[in-house]
């Protein structure tokens, strides 16, 4: 053997052994791993739950996203109904103004694009803000989604998770990534949110119908504190979290995210930017007294 062929064996070899050790050290994950993790959270089996997903924050899935979806929908059982985000919102900021429903990819991930193709799952026709859904609560959901007045307010799917006492699932991503975080933002109508005129999208529905909707998107993004919000969510009550594989996941109760965010949003319409005025410690003794109220209601009359 050569020098230079031994040279490149060795570098091979040394690669080969290097992709061995990643597998091996992190985080394997099975079915029976997901149910515990689900049941340490508090998500609740019959339900209807929202699920923000990373598949790579997971560690190692033996069959990947279909594992992870498939341990979601044995979990919550057939009275279930389980939502993921089909966000096309990138393309739209690019200046896109067409959405295919049976077509476009999602850039949210992978796991909600292995979900949306799935058989028995619909998906709502929200150019930016569609969602893939499935149980028997789903038509109900992602119904006329597209003729909101906004993407995530009153009339989508996602004000209809929280007005129907669902959950949030964010699945080994962080609080920022929730996008009922824009849903309390146009229910309060906070004045930065919304473009102040409709775009008209050309959106194919099926193979063999494709329509036209004026449809008003979001404004670019302005700086936000949504991370800010975990512990207070959490002091009231509102929020959970376990860890899994490489990163932590948390669960919301979607209602109580509505009632502890609204009141906050109609004293400061900025309180989810950066440029808010509200300081962190008014936040916490909202919470403190948010879970107080809270507990007398549960108590027994």
């Amino acid at each position: 053997m050569t020098i230079a062929a031994s040279l490149s064996f060795r570098h091979r070899l040394k690669k080969t052994l290097k992709s061995a050790h990643r597998y091996l050290a992190q985080p394997h994950l099975t079915h029976q791993k997901m149910y515990d993790h689900f049941e340490d959270l508090g998500l609740r089996r019959g339900g209807m739950v929202l699920v923000h997903s990373s598949l790579s924050s997971l560690g190692y899935c033996a069959g990947g996203s279909a594992m992870v979806i498939d341990s979601l929908l044995s979990y919550i059982g057939e009275s279930g109904t389980l939502v993921m985000p089909t966000h096309t919102w990138s393309a739209v900021n690019n200046g896109k103004r067409s959405f295919s429903l049976p077509n476009d990819a999602t850039h949210v991930g992978s796991i909600p694009e292995t979900f949306r193709k799935m058989p028995n799952v619909s998906r709502s026709n929200h150019p930016s803000h569609s969602v893939a859904s499935s149980g028997p609560l789903s038509n109900k959901l992602i119904e006329d989604h597209v003729r909101a007045e906004s993407p995530c307010g009153e009339g989508t799917p996602y004000a209809r998770l929280m007005e129907g006492d669902g959950q949030i699932l964010l699945l080994g991503v962080e609080l920022r990534r929730n996008t009922c975080f824009h849903s309390v933002e146009a229910m309060a109508k906070v004045p930065y949110l919304l473009r102040p005129d409709k775009d008209r999208f050309k959106i194919e529905l099926a193979s063999d119908d494709t329509r036209y909707f004026d449809v008003r998107c979001h404004q670019p993004a302005l700086p936000s504190r949504f991370h800010e919000f975990q512990e207070p969510l959490k002091i009231a009550g509102c929020l959970r979290t376990a860890r899994i594989g490489n990163g932590e996941s948390i669960v919301i109760d979607a209602k109580q995210f509505l009632n502890f965010m609204m009141p906050l949003l109609s004293e400061d319409s900025d309180l989810l930017l950066v440029r808010s005025e509200t300081p962190f410690d008014v936040l916490m003794e909202y919470a403190r007294n948010f879970k107080s109220t809270l507990n007398e209601n549960l108590m027994p009359q």
